[in-house]
């Protein structure tokens, strides 16, 4: 999708980072949790990274982990390359 207006987003870090309105790249938004291992969710987190690189100056990729424990999502991060 592109986007009409910003996106702004709070990273693990703490740091709020925004995509600009109007933005000239496609942007996808990949949601996942810790607590689907098996799934999906790490699966497909390889194939975007080579998208990503593939792609950089067209489209970014947003990450978002859907979950409570904020720990969880650092110590996955901390020890897997994510998007």
């Amino acid at each position: 999708m592109k986007l009409k207006s910003g996106l702004t987003i709070t990273t693990i870090a703490g740091n709020k980072i925004t995509i600009p309105p109007f933005s000239e790249k496609y942007v996808l938004i990949d949601f996942w949790g810790t607590w689907c291992v098996s799934g999906p969710c790490f699966g497909l987190m390889p194939k975007f990274r080579m998208f990503a690189e593939q792609y950089k100056d067209k489209v970014a990729i947003v990450s978002i982990a859907f979950d409570d424990d904020v720990k969880k999502v650092k110590a996955y991060a901390d020890t897997n390359k994510t998007v």
